[in-house]
């Protein structure tokens, strides 16, 4: 009884002081702020525009005075300095004072939702936000933008804590495109007088150079990745080290490419490519060409000479050549379930299928557009020119198809629109919070 008694203890801080989600939500006038689940308002409105939350802040739009953006022109808003971040309290972090703030690529975000940053552009210069520590550096920082979740990010003139803004490595790597830290290992190359690189080469994050065989460097844009970075040879043969510097895998390839769910594209030196996991191993090889694996699936070229005149296959984590996935139109959401497209896009209709090619779906569906089909929450917005609802991983409609627009789930909401209101349900498909949205 004591056992459960302190268990109960010590999971209660966890229940009570666990944040909840906020949800951006306009009121009757037009203003914006941050609902819960439960469509209470956390964060009263009083913004022009809300974003949504990343960790514990989020961006939002406050109008210089006077301002009126143009409604049928979203450039109107460029170079306006109305963007800034504020916390869960509502109180702003970085008053508005940007001109824009880019969160990303799209939707993939630059390091993570929440363990990435936002690059912002003011009037002064430019600068960053990190998500996960609150830090706002300066605006005389250029940050390259495809960043990791490591604490080192590239900036103008080195590496950079973006916890703390120091300096942590300076020089001059690679300016037009620097690489980026992966588990404490970059794959860096000092630049000439026109900023070419000179000599690509391994360091870690205190800016020791790791030291690899003679004649051995890393490659462009090369990651570490699954303990493996890519190398070559001064006669161009390509192989692996580890995070020591040794060569674990032998500088046997015509070309490598980085690891992905523990596997590495590799082109042979007969001509045909295939892929190897992290002990050098052949999973499978063959191949006219090869994509890296993606949700326990890979893409290769099954036959003829070029990309253009072989047949696109797919293969499995066992090396296996999946039967039915014999063309381009299919798209893998996990080993267990891919989406096939039945047109010449991927986004204008799918059927759902198990991994033995079974069809789980009655009828194909369209996808939301720049929304990512990968069942969050176990759900998926799927339309039909009847409308939109939502199926479950069986192919099952769990929310009948009754809304105009939908999207993913983001944790216990998802936004919908029907007709000309735009709002939030819940998983049972019960409208949580609607306002008038029109469509002109």
């Amino acid at each position: 009884m004591k056992k459960w008694l302190c268990l109960l203890i010590l999971l209660l801080p966890l229940t009570v002081f666990a944040e909840e989600q906020l949800y951006a939500a306009m009121d009757e006038n037009g203003l914006w702020g941050y609902i819960n689940a439960q469509a209470e308002w956390i964060i009263a409105p009083q913004f022009d525009g809300a974003g949504e939350f990343r960790g514990d802040y989020a961006t939002v739009m406050v109008y210089p005075e006077g301002f009126v953006p143009d409604p049928d022109d979203p450039m109107s808003l460029f170079g306006v300095p109305c963007e800034g971040i504020i916390d869960r309290t509502g109180a702003f972090v970085l008053e508005p004072i940007a001109e824009y703030i880019d969160p990303g690529y799209d939707g993939g975000y630059y390091g993570g939702k929440d363990t990435g940053i936002w690059v912002i552009s003011t009037a002064d210069g430019e600068g960053f936000f990190d998500i996960p520590s609150g830090y706002c550096s300066s605006f005389d920082v250029w940050v390259w933008p495809w960043v990791s979740d490591s604490r080192l990010i590239p900036v103008n003139g080195g590496y950079m804590d973006r916890t703390n803004g120091e300096m942590v490595i300076k020089g001059d790597f690679y300016a037009v495109d620097p690489g980026c830290f992966h588990d404490g290992i970059v794959a860096a190359s000092y630049t000439d007088m026109k900023g070419e690189p000179i000599k690509f080469f391994m360091m870690d994050e205190k800016g020791n150079v790791i030291r690899l065989p003679y004649g051995v460097s890393t490659v462009y844009a090369a990651c570490y990745s699954d303990g493996r970075m890519v190398v070559v040879d001064e006669n161009e043969r390509y192989g692996y080290a580890d995070g020591e510097g040794n060569i674990v895998i032998p500088m046997q390839y015509k070309h490598a490419s980085d690891f992905s769910e523990g596997y590495a594209e590799v082109e042979f030196f007969e001509g045909d490519c295939g892929f190897i996991d992290v002990d050098g191993n052949v999973l499978a090889r063959g191949f006219t060409w090869t994509c890296p694996f993606r949700d326990g699936y890979a893409k290769v070229g099954l036959s003829g000479t070029t990309k253009q005149d072989s047949v696109t296959g797919f293969i499995n984590r066992q090396g296996e050549i999946v039967p039915f996935m014999d063309s381009d139109h299919f798209a893998a959401i996990s080993e267990e379930r891919i989406w096939k497209s039945l047109g010449g896009g991927f986004w204008d209709s799918v059927l759902l299928l198990d991994s033995q090619g079974n069809v789980l779906t009655t009828e194909a569906y369209e996808l939301p557009e720049y929304d990512y089909p990968y069942f969050a929450e176990g759900l998926q917005a799927v339309g039909t020119a009847d409308g939109w609802g939502y199926i479950n991983l069986d192919g099952e409609v769990v929310i009948p198809l009754q809304f105009t627009c939908a999207w993913n789930f983001d944790g216990e909401l998802a936004p919908v629109r029907m007709g000309d209101q735009r709002g939030y349900i819940d998983k049972s498909g019960n409208v949580v919070y609607m306002w008038d949205s029109p469509i002109d």
